[in-house]
């Protein structure tokens, strides 16, 4: 489990679970895998998710990204039943334990699933860019 940026309360976060499925289970993972998202949904916080499917026989991971609107929100979905419950089913059918990532801030937008993104620049730096993106306009 790997964390990267500076996670706040204040700030979305984004989290990237890649998992590996075992032949012939993808079907039921992948059923599994709706539900957990619609469980989600009715969540205060979440902002939505994204299933990438395996691209290839060379990168066979599926890659799950979703956001909440923080930490809180976050750890109140983490820490839920409805969760736990269906991440128990979905455990069963992988070839190995989940891989998560949580990012936070505007990093999060540039970064692929399961990659590393880049450290983001100081917080005055992009502020700084986005005013002056933003004041022309």
């Amino acid at each position: 489990m790997a964390t990267q940026g500076q996670a706040s309360p204040d700030y979305p976060l984004t989290v990237v679970i890649s998992r590996q499925v075992k032949s012939g289970k993808e079907t039921e993972f992948e059923a599994l895998s709706a539900e957990m998202t619609t469980r989600a949904s009715h969540f205060p916080g979440y902002l939505g998710a994204t299933m990438f499917r395996p691209a290839s026989a060379d990168d066979p991971e599926y890659r799950i990204v979703f956001k909440f609107a923080g930490q809180a929100a976050l750890s109140d979905w983490e820490q839920s039943p409805e969760r736990l419950e269906v991440l128990q089913q979905i455990e069963q059918l992988l070839i190995t334990p989940s891989e998560r990532e949580t990012v936070s801030g505007i990093v999060s937008w540039f970064t692929l699933p399961g990659h590393n993104p880049v450290q983001p620049p100081p917080r005055y730096k992009m502020t700084l860019v986005s005013w002056l993106a933003l004041y022309p306009a």
